[in-house]
């Protein structure tokens, strides 16, 4: 007896097939098409939907690999900036609002309720709460989110056509697109904050802001928030091992997510598919192929059309077969991923524990020399004393 299931979004695995393969054109079409000429708010739903898709899929990291090497140019990495209207900076805002509202909360509400409250508070004490707040909040920023900066920073580092330092990546997208913006907004940080408290009190959260900004873009000025950055930056920069708990899989999110990114396809479907033609033909002329069969445009058709799944045992068997074959790839390379990320982070201990132990030698050397000059002190002393003694001894004969 054959069952019929409907689906009325298409074949779920044939699409994750196409948006999560490497240099996707269907991942790059709804950056292009979709993302990118959007206004706001819907800028901000597409960009929403696109990370929370990848988040319950656990590939989050993959995301803005691909984000990544599509959209940061010559242009940024020489002026060292990330335009804030770019697909990437509107991906990784809709992340950070995500998974950093504990960090943002933690390391910003006191600076910015002393701000609010307290009229006559010193400015070094306000930049000494800030740095205070934001150094001991690092450790609730999710490993995830540390590994998808590394990853943008890789990509940068491999289209620079020099050896300059790429920490302006962790500068410009932690500190530039992140913090900096919720220090001039405080109703997104603190609770129970008044309208006319916070405008009577914006002009100096301004200037405060201002000064931070100032300080962090240029690398001079008040020594605490130069070390600041720099200790940040270096704990961002450190290797992270990924659990797959850590990198996502919600089922449940999949199945509603994948609703609602293949509407969003159907929204733009002409230009989708007019986008998908012409990235294909163009992929193959360069290979020098005479083939233009737009092979990707018909299976990413395929994928979204409603249909139906006819079973019986057989064929549920073999679905569950092709199942396996179209996600063998994804989650393969996750898992050799998360792998690489373990030997890098169990290759990180090593050297920490090689340094410490090195330490710890200094530690001993500095004893044994510190025993011996106090050997040496005390054996000086009492030939000093035994000669003080002698000399006494040979006035009192002598008178």
């Amino acid at each position: 007896m054959k069952t019929t299931t409907p689906l009325p979004n298409g074949k779920k695995y044939q699409f994750d097939r196409l948006i999560f393969k490497n240099n996707s054109l269907v991942l790059k079409s709804y950056f292009d098409i979709i993302i990118q000429p959007a206004l706001t708010p819907e800028v901000n739903t597409y960009s929403r939907l696109l990370v929370d898709y990848f988040v319950a899929h656990g590939n989050i990291c993959l995301l803005f690999k691909q984000i990544a090497k599509h959209g940061i140019d010559i242009n940024s990495i020489e002026t060292k900036t990330f335009k804030g209207n770019s697909v990437l900076v509107r991906l990784y805002n809709e992340y950070a609002n995500r998974f950093l509202v504990d960090f943002a909360k933690n390391s910003l509400q006191e600076v910015l309720q002393n701000l609010i409250f307290i009229p006559s508070i010193p400015h070094e004490q306000l930049i000494t709460k800030l740095c205070e707040g934001i150094h001991s909040s690092l450790k609730t920023i999710p490993p995830h989110f540390i590994r998808s900066l590394q990853v943008i920073n890789e990509e940068v580092e491999n289209k620079q056509t020099n050896h300059n330092s790429t920490q302006w990546v962790f500068q410009q997208l932690f500190f530039v697109k992140f913090l900096f913006p919720l220090l001039e907004n405080p109703l997104f940080i603190l609770d129970g904050v008044k309208q006319d408290e916070l405008s009577l009190n914006q002009k100096k959260i301004d200037q405060f802001a201002h000064y931070f900004e100032q300080v962090v873009n240029s690398g001079i000025g008040n020594e605490d928030i130069l070390s600041l950055v720099k200790e940040t930056i270096y704990y961002l920069n450190k290797p992270v091992a990924l659990s797959i708990e850590q990198s996502g899989l919600d089922l449940e999110e999949q199945k509603r997510l994948h609703a609602l990114i293949v509407q969003a396809f159907k929204d733009h479907q002409k230009d989708i598919i007019n986008y998908l033609n012409l990235s294909e033909k163009e992929r193959k002329e360069k290979k020098g192929s005479g083939d233009l069969t737009g092979k990707i445009t018909s299976s990413f058709l395929s994928s979204i059309e409603p249909s139906e799944l006819k079973m019986n045992e057989i064929e549920a068997l073999n679905e569950a077969n092709r199942l396996i074959y179209f996600y063998r790839d994804t989650y393969s390379q996750r898992i050799q991923e998360i792998t690489k990320e373990n030997t890098l982070y169990h290759d990180y201990l090593l050297k920490l524990q090689r340094r410490i132990q090195i330490i710890t030698q200094q530690i001993e050397e500095e004893k044994v020399i510190h025993y011996k000059l106090s050997k040496e002190l005390y054996e000086v002393e009492k030939t000093e004393q035994t000669s003080s003694q002698e000399s006494s001894v040979s006035s009192f004969s002598y008178n």
